[in-house]
Formats: C-alpha cells, sequence, structure tokens
C-alpha cells in the first residue's frame, strides 16, 4: 500500500475514534452532573426532632377550633367504657389477625392512645377540649421510634377492609355493633391516616350511638393524634381543622419556627 492511501486510513480511523469517545463523553458528564445535584439535594436539612418546647407550640388552641370549643383538663370521657368489649372472633372464620387488628382499636380508643408506643416524655404534650354539643377533641403530640409509627401508619390504614362491621360483647355482657370507615382528611404536609368508628349498642337499658373521628398525622418520628367526636357525633369541620392546622403547626416547629397562638382571619 502507497503512503497516500496509508495516511488517508489512519487518518479515518483517527477521526472515527475521536468522534466515539465524544459521543460516549456527553452521557458520561450528564451523569456526573446528575450525581452532584442529587448529592446537593440529599444535603438539604432534615427536620429537627421534636423537643419538649415544641411539642407544646405545636399543640391546638381553642382560637383554631372556634368558639363552641373550650379547653378542659385531660380526664377519662363519659364515654371512654362504651367502647371496653371484646370482639366476637367468631365473626371473622380464621382471620384471627384481623380480629387482633380491631381489638387494639377498641383498646386503644377506650384508654384514648392511638400510638402503641409510649412517647417520649420529654417531647410530648396533650390539650383536651369540649364543644357546647358535648364532643370531646383529644390533641397529643409526641415523638415515638419512627419504625413504630411506621407499623402504626399501616395498623390503622388497613383497619376499614379488616374490621369494617363487626359485633363486641361489653363486661355488662351486652352486645354493641361496631363500623369503621376510612375518613378523607386534608393531605398537605406529613403522612396521614384517618378513620371513622361508630359504636351502637345499649348501656343501663338505654341505646346509644357513639362517633368518633380519628387521626394520624406522622413526619420522621413526631406524631399527631386526634380522636374527636362523642355520642353526639363527631364534628368535621373539628376534625379537618385539626389535622390541617395542626399538621401545619407541627411542620412549623420541626423546621425551627414558633407557629402563631392564633390564626389570622380563620373565622372571619
Amino acid at each position: 500500500m502507497s503512503h497516500g492511501p496509508r495516511r488517508l486510513l489512519l487518518a479515518l480511523v483517527a477521526g472515527v475514534s475521536l468522534t466515539a469517545m465524544t459521543a460516549c463523553a456527553g452521557p458520561h458528564q450528564d451523569r456526573t452532573a446528575r450525581t452532584a445535584k442529587d448529592l446537593e439535594v440529599s444535603r438539604s436539612p432534615a427536620p429537627a426532632a421534636l423537643t419538649s418546647q415544641g411539642a407544646r407550640h405545636a399543640l391546638l388552641t381553642m382560637a383554631y377550633l372556634g368558639s363552641q370549643w373550650t379547653e378542659v383538663r385531660d380526664v377519662p370521657g363519659a364515654y371512654d367504657d362504651l367502647l371496653q368489649a371484646t370482639v366476637d372472633r367468631r365473626q371473622f372464620y380464621l382471620n384471627d389477625a384481623g380480629a387482633g387488628a380491631c381489638q387494639q382499636l377498641l383498646d386503644r380508643l377506650s384508654r384514648n392512645r392511638l400510638v402503641a408506643a409510649a412517647p417520649d416524655g420529654s417531647a410530648h404534650a396533650v390539650a383536651v377540649f369540649a364543644s357546647d354539643d358535648g364532643a370531646r377533641l383529644r390533641y397529643e403530640v409526641g415523638a415515638y421510634p419512627a419504625d413504630r409509627l411506621a407499623a402504626d401508619r399501616t395498623w390503622l390504614a388497613a383497619l376499614p377492609d379488616r374490621c369494617d362491621q363487626f359485633e363486641a360483647t361489653r363486661p355488662d355482657g351486652s352486645r354493641e355493633s361496631v363500623q369503621v370507615t376510612a375518613l378523607d382528611v386534608p393531605k398537605t404536609g406529613g403522612t396521614r391516616q384517618a378513620l371513622q368508628v361508630v359504636a351502637r349498642g345499649t348501656t343501663n337499658g338505654v341505646p346509644f350511638t357513639l362517633s368518633l373521628d380519628v387521626a394520624l398525622v406522622t413526619s420522621e418520628s413526631s406524631a399527631i393524634s386526634v380522636i374527636n367526636g362523642g355520642l353526639g357525633g363527631a364534628s368535621a369541620v373539628a376534625t379537618e381543622q385539626a389535622v390541617r392546622l395542626g399538621g401545619e403547626r407541627l411542620a412549623t416547629v420541626l423546621a425551627g419556627g414558633t407557629p402563631p397562638a392564633s390564626p389570622d382571619g380563620l373565622f372571619d
């Protein structure tokens, strides 16, 4: 082969190799840029740990609920014993786990505790409000083990399907019917699970209908639990206010801020 064609062939090979290297370098550079960007995002500050002062600041005040609500002492409610009942496991057939989940619901509500784990004593606060129509709203803020909160979210989310409607026996031998349904609540901020529990039966020969809204709002290892209702029913507006505004207050606290004691123009 003469030197002219040989030099031409070498030039063509070099050109093809340079083009291939350039084509490969582009995506690699893009991946490097994306990786750097991902690392930058991952370095964004995580929510602060909830403190005792933060838990108190995250509590709702009467100004957030309206004039028909009054803050009261955290004492057992008049209806708590109506949920002290034993699930009839025969109606669950071979689904013993389902029966156990429904029993846990009755047990926790009768003790006014929606989260299974005990809260961190250094980051925990409770506010209880009574309405003019006899309803009671218990609003609790606390720090808990993150894995326990995740388990409680899963448990709560499954209850409408697991429980649906079931029968239970109260200590006096009377029977009550309990219905559990999913409840829509505002979805802004945090992770939310909510449901409505309605129990119907008799006490001392007098028929009763107890209706409760139950909600759990979680952020990392912090949580708000809401139990609202009574023999006169549950105020959907109060439940929504507690979940939406309470979630906003908790988010403000975890971001290092202090939420206002009263809202601006909420009830104007």
